[in-house]
């Protein structure tokens, strides 16, 4: 007689030992996926058949070996049922323990520098937040001046009036849900362009003797020499 799990040919079926669903804790920054220990004493390779479940609700179609995010939500409970099979026999099915969705934290896809206005003497961060529980999201800052620390806070602005031309400007961004505070991103460098002069004085409003006489004031921030042009 064989023995119990043996079939005719003498190959024990395959045994899964056991299988996590990953990433742990689990948040929706990427596909689900599934780690896998299993055991075949015919030392036969292995093929897995999978089929994913939702809140215990079968999820039609998804038999693959990762569930694609967009398909939960926080709070979900995720399991998956596998198969191991090793060409001549199946083994019994395996039923991961449910792992529930966490908050994921907010990520900052991209980041860059502009001026405020028309010249360099603000600058200001321009950012693509991105959270997969569509919570709020709120940004805290760091700006560089040359690799120095020069500024910090809730504030997506910089004053750069006073600094100089050529200076070299990035800002890091950490982003933050009601959950926690995600992985921080920083800019490429800006180099600080030239700033336009500025003339400070005003005209007078009348004549000197039949002649119009304006002494013209201007200042630049970039220390140029100027000239003028009427």
């Amino acid at each position: 007689a064989l023995g119990s799990g043996v079939s005719q040919s003498g190959n024990r079926p395959p045994a899964i030992q056991r299988a996590v669903v990953f990433p742990t804790p689990l948040i929706l920054s990427g596909p689900i996926a599934v780690q896998i220990e299993a055991d075949d004493a015919g030392r036969n390779p292995l093929t897995f058949r999978y089929q994913w479940f939702v809140n215990g609700h079968r999820v039609d179609g998804e038999t693959h070996p990762t569930l694609a995010p967009t398909l939960l939500k926080l709070g979900d409970k995720v399991e998956v049922e596998i198969v191991a099979a090793d060409g001549q026999t199946s083994g019994k099915p395996y039923r991961t323990e449910p792992a529930i969705v966490g908050n994921t934290p907010p990520e900052v896809a991209k980041v860059s520098i502009e001026p405020t206005g028309s010249n360099r003497s603000e600058m200001r961060a321009i950012i693509d937040g991105v959270d997969a529980d569509r919570d709020a999201i709120s940004y805290t800052y760091r700006w560089w001046r040359n690799g120095t620390l020069v500024a910090g806070g809730d504030t997506a602005a910089l004053d750069t009036g006073t600094f100089s031309r050529g200076d070299s400007i990035a800002v890091e961004v950490i982003p933050r849900d009601a959950g926690g505070v995600g992985t921080s991103k920083l800019s490429v460098p800006v180099a600080l362009g030239n700033n336009a002069p500025k003339i400070t004085s005003h005209p007078p409003g009348k004549f000197d003797e039949g002649v119009f006489v304006y002494s013209v004031q201007a200042i630049d921030d970039d220390k140029d020499s100027l000239k003028y042009l009427l």
